[in-house]
């Protein structure tokens, strides 16, 4: 197989996936990805032990996801996320604080899917935006999985 230029921030890779351009890391999104590291911490000092799970493979996924941009881990990121969203609102139900996973469940749904959708907020051609809605979804997502596992741990422990 041939090199040729493609850029100065694009490459090919592996031989068998030819026709499929990888873009750089995304250092805003690796960036807020790490943000997951706070209801990882939470839900192991509460024993949450399936919302650990959940976000500790949330946080492992996104960060393969957003530092390679291949796209078979954005699938398996896709998948992570909704086994977190399930898992979160298990909880929410089990504990009846559904007030706090629904809004952020949907406002994470539109970004994502209806900015896919129309080619807007988190799928905006304009990368700087694009990575700024995306970013958004997950400090909502760390905070409300924050909160979540620390009312949690307040009602496990009544």
């Amino acid at each position: 197989m041939s090199q040729h230029r493609l850029g100065r921030s694009e490459h090919r890779i592996n031989p068998f996936l030819h026709n499929i351009i990888m873009i750089p890391p995304n250092f805003s999104l690796i960036l807020s990805s790490s943000s997951f590291i706070l209801p990882i911490t939470l839900t192991a000092y509460n024993h949450q032990w399936l919302a650990y799970s959940a976000s500790l493979s949330i946080l492992m996924t996104s960060l393969l996801y957003h530092s390679t941009k291949h796209p078979t881990y954005l699938i398996i990121d896709q998948a992570t996320c909704y086994y977190l969203v399930a898992v979160y609102l298990y909880y929410a139900a089990r504990y009846g604080i559904l007030y706090i996973g629904i809004p952020i469940s949907t406002y994470s749904f539109i970004l994502y899917h209806y900015g896919h959708y129309t080619k807007t907020l988190a799928w905006s051609s304009n990368p700087h935006e694009a990575n700024m809605w995306h970013s958004t979804i997950h400090f909502a997502v760390v905070l409300s999985a924050a909160y979540g596992s620390y009312t949690i741990g307040d009602l496990a422990q009544a």
